[in-house]
């Protein structure tokens, strides 16, 4: 990858010291640090969907021949890999009567057989993804899908490698003010800015986020052949450009009998 071109920062993970206070400057010192990952989530989100570079390339004459081709090995990847490995929903069970009915009520209130699914595809693009966990107006367990454009977690720097805290952030309409929260064991703060707004006890006495990893580098399922599919599109589209421009051509002969 070209660092100039596309800046491209493996998701290694993000640690501090354990017991660290966790104020909101430590908040903002990681959220930079998550944000230098981005430009790769990005591009790996668009391969999947079929935005390759070969559409940023820039714009040739108007009378040359001027295909964009983009063949998706990334989206026939994964696919496959979600129809092979999870094309049966995965199934649970608990001896205790009572307490298989919790565990079906629970998947039925949260689709959970769709959110499992969409789950996999995002670890499958991304290399890892984050489940969030909440309480509704009824005070029943809720789940949700974070890509790790929108959360991460910060470790502690022990032999444990236990979660210290989570974050979940966007901004607002003119890009320019972050809001969000911060998950920690014990409680649940929101800000807005460089400040926290309001805060509010944890009910689950821990930190309300799952990371689920492809592997232990965090890795996208495609993460090898990024550079096999641009070269191909540019191969491909340039050779349907030669049979255009072949098609197109005349061929005028001066001064000769014929």
């Amino acid at each position: 990858m070209n660092g100039k071109k596309r800046p491209y920062k493996l998701p290694e993970p993000l640690y501090c010291e354990a017991g660290e206070e966790v104020t909101i400057e430590l908040v903002n010192k990681y959220i930079r640090l998550h944000e230098e990952r981005l430009p790769r989530y990005r591009y790996l989100e668009n391969l999947y969907k079929g935005f390759h570079d070969v559409f940023n390339l820039p714009e040739k004459e108007g009378w040359k021949p001027d295909n964009r081709l983009a063949v998706n090995f990334p989206k026939f990847i994964t696919d496959s890999f979600m129809g092979f490995g999870y094309g049966i929903p995965i199934k649970k069970h608990h001896a205790d009567k009572n307490t298989n009915e919790v565990i079906k009520d629970f998947d039925r209130r949260n689709g959970i057989i769709d959110h499992e699914f969409e789950m996999i595809k995002n670890v499958c693009k991304f290399g890892h993804a984050f489940e969030y966990m909440y309480q509704d107006e009824e005070g029943k367990t809720r789940v949700a899908r974070n890509t790790p454009i929108e959360a991460f977690v910060v470790y502690e720097n022990t032999l444990r490698k236990a979660a210290r805290f989570a974050v979940r952030y966007g901004y607002d309409e003119t890009g320019a003010i972050k809001y969000g929260e911060v998950l920690m064991c014990d409680v649940i703060k929101q800000f807005k800015g460089d400040i926290f707004t309001e805060e509010q006890p944890n009910p689950y006495g821990k930190i309300n986020i799952v990371e689920w990893v492809m592997n232990e580098e965090r890795m996208s399922l495609y993460e090898s052949i990024p550079g096999l599919t641009e070269v191909f599109n540019k191969t491909i589209g340039e050779k349907a450009n030669d049979v255009d421009a072949f098609a197109e051509a005349y061929l005028l002969i001066l001064g000769a009998e014929v």
